[in-house]
């Protein structure tokens, strides 16, 4: 497995599948991660474009609920992201330290889907691997787990402090209205947003709610039609209206709003 850790996505559409096998159905799926945590697969360095087929394979084994193949498929992922970032160096280091945030990102997902206290853990690294990356997207997909690992965790009025002021400090670091930075900030509105709800808190999650709608529509559209997307949600006017859905359904708020037709569907809220 290590021999083979350059191949990228290969590599992880193949561990993913042998581990799903030869895992029973009732075994913990996040059991051979948790492990990682604490006993480290090797790793080495490998290019920044196998490091982004396979987190996007990875990625896909999570859109497609396949927890079992995920949790084999991320230990030799995160070692391969952390090789290849102790191996680089500058632009080069931030970026994989990107990479090594996102493949923490969908570690804290599996966690929180099987209810694991390593939630803490991975959204920790991958709060700590964004930071350095300078980069506001991985940043922000970091904080988003990090606030539900605390929201589940009975900490909602913590987490939605924390979101607002994550979101506060990227505008005053970025200054600009650059599409990224937009984008990232309405994912942690969102974020916030829900948990202010699931909290009790109505008129906090009311005007994140109101301000994330603002800010969706500030983002350019890309050529292709897409809205800007960071590595799992999108940041839209629709995914907000998901987000504003849910919220009022846990306040207990009639939905009158107009229906939308939401253009994805992220594993966030809930």
């Amino acid at each position: 497995m290590t021999g083979a850790l350059g191949l990228g996505a290969s590599l992880i559409a193949g561990t993913g599948s042998e581990a799903a096998a030869a895992e029973p159905a009732e075994q913990n799926p996040a059991a051979a991660m948790e492990r990682a945590l604490f006993e480290p697969a090797a790793g080495r360095p490998t290019s920044l474009s196998d490091l982004a087929d396979g987190l996007a394979t990875a990625h896909g084994l999570f859109s497609g609920a396949r927890y079992a193949a995920l949790g084999g498929a991320l230990p030799p992922l995160i070692a391969t992201a952390e090789a290849t970032r102790d191996a680089a160096t500058g632009r080069t280091r931030e970026r994989a330290q990107a990479a090594v945030a996102r493949a923490y990102v969908l570690a804290t997902e599996l966690a929180v889907k099987q209810h694991s206290e390593a939630a803490w853990a991975t959204a920790d690294r991958a709060l700590i691997a964004a930071r350095a990356s300078g980069d506001p997207r991985p940043l922000s997909d970091a904080a988003r787990v990090l606030a539900i690992t605390m929201r589940r965790a009975g900490r909602s009025s913590a987490a939605v402090d924390f979101l607002a002021c994550t979101a506060t400090s990227l505008v005053a670091e970025k200054g600009g209205p650059q599409a990224d930075t937009l984008a990232a900030r309405v994912c942690l509105l969102m974020t916030a947003a829900y948990t202010a709800a699931s909290g009790g808190r109505r008129s906090t999650a009311l005007d994140l709610l109101q301000e994330a709608e603002e800010t969706a529509g500030r983002i350019p559209v890309e050529q292709s039609g897409k809205p800007v997307g960071l590595f799992t949600v999108t940041a839209s006017p629709a995914e907000v209206s998901m987000y504003r859905i849910s919220s009022l359904t846990v306040l207990g708020t009639p939905r009158r709003r107009r229906p939308v037709r939401p253009q994805c569907r992220s594993h966030a809220v809930g």
